[in-house]
């Protein structure tokens, strides 16, 4: 075992804040290991360095973010020689515990007790800039444990894993950051070429490593997203049924169509006539 300090939430922050957010510029080789008695998030904001955790070592690169819980052995070092900029929220686990209680969430709403990578995500460049922005306002803000709660929950709600998500449990991090990824319009609507690009690996070996986690193949994978989007356009917005289908990706409006109606029993006419009902759609008098 490796010879490491522990730290004290008082070694961080003063005893009576609820927490400290702190963004660091690091310049040093070397983030020797540690526990802590808190919890803490980190965020690479810029550059890559190797963090250290429980005995595996994870690249990080920007836009990865990651949870350590109290009795993690963790530690950061310099890749190449150059520094790095990462953001570190820590605060006491009792927060944490407080709003898993209240709203019955369940030990962990982001990675369980799994450590090392299975707690890392790779945030899409949208969620990046919610993250930055959501951390902005907490720094500037009071420093009290309701803004702490407000953006822990608004945090769980952006990011942490849902049920779908769930599948990706055992499969390999660059699947599962793929698949991420590629739930977004930006991304889904390019088709299965983006997903070889996102993941890098050959749509072959994409394929295999997808169907043997999902059970599903890239195309149908990204149909189920291009429906899901599809009918929520329908439902909450007027834009034009042509517009969404380009939005999806579907050139052909009578392609759009033959596949909506096998996803959801319905023409999108149809479905967005049915919904109009129950919901005021945007843009409609």
């Amino acid at each position: 075992m490796p010879a490491y300090n522990h730290l004290t939430y008082s070694d961080c922050s003063a005893p009576d804040k609820p927490f400290e957010l702190v963004f660091h510029n690091v310049s040093k080789p070397e983030v020797k290991l540690h526990t802590h008695d808190f919890m803490e998030l980190f965020w690479m904001q810029k550059g890559r360095c190797i963090h250290l955790i429980n005995g595996e070592k994870v690249e990080l690169a920007p836009n990865d973010f990651g949870f350590v819980m109290p009795e993690d052995l963790h530690g950061f070092r310099w890749i190449d020689g150059r520094s790095y900029r990462i953001a570190n929220l820590a605060f006491r686990p009792g927060v944490m515990l407080k709003i898993l209680k209240r709203h019955a969430l369940g030990k962990d709403p982001f990675w369980g007790k799994k450590a090392g990578k299975m707690r890392l995500l790779r945030l899409s460049p949208e969620d990046g800039s919610w993250l930055d922005n959501g951390f902005s306002d907490l720094g500037r803000g009071p420093a009290s444990e309701l803004a702490l709660e407000h953006f822990l929950l608004s945090l769980i709600l952006k990011i942490s894993p849902s049920a779908e998500e769930g599948k990706f449990d055992k499969c390999p991090a660059w699947l599962r950051d793929a698949c991420m990824l590629m739930s977004k319009p930006v991304n889904f609507c390019k088709g299965p070429r983006q997903f070889e690009n996102i993941s890098g690996r050959t749509l072959a070996h994409l394929s295999r490593i997808l169907r043997h986690s999902t059970g599903k193949t890239p195309v149908e994978w990204i149909t189920e997203w291009r429906m899901k989007y599809a009918a929520e356009r329908l439902s909450a917005t007027s834009e034009q049924i042509h517009d969404i289908a380009a939005e999806c990706g579907f050139s052909s409006l009578g392609r759009f169509y033959s596949v909506f109606n096998q996803w959801h029993g319905t023409s999108p006419r149809r479905y967005r006539m049915r919904s109009s009902h129950a919901f005021p759609v945007q843009g409609r008098k």
